[in-house]
């Protein structure tokens, strides 16, 4: 691997480069999730960088909004309108958080079986 510099939010494990990051605890039960975890997928660590660089952005963007209560309460309507299965699909939409179909049950990535 090349010389890499510690990058906030990028993980590796087993050679493998994930971008996780915790939910702020008064986010949590909104959004439902502890924490945002994707994998880059089998990519350079330039490549998974830029995708960490990216998601970050994308949830520093979201996490702003939600401290706004207007921002907050359009999150908050968009997920109450939703039910259990269509409330993952939110979810991933507002949070990135990979989801995946498993038989009629919508799943996040890291419950899937390995």
């Amino acid at each position: 691997m090349p010389s890499e510099k510690k990058l906030k939010y990028l993980k590796i494990d087993r050679g493998r480069y994930y971008y996780q990051r915790r939910v702020p605890d008064q986010f949590r039960e909104l959004l439902g999730i502890s924490k945002w975890q994707m994998p880059c997928g089998d990519v350079s660590y330039a490549k998974a960088v830029q995708l960490v660089v990216n998601w970050a952005e994308e949830q520093d963007d979201l996490l702003a909004k939600l401290k706004t209560p207007e921002g907050y309460d359009a999150v908050e309507v968009a997920v109450l309108r939703s039910d259990d299965l269509a409330h993952q699909a939110v979810v991933e939409r507002l949070c990135g958080t990979p989801a995946h179909l498993a038989g009629d049950q919508l799943v996040s990535g890291k419950d899937l079986p390995k």
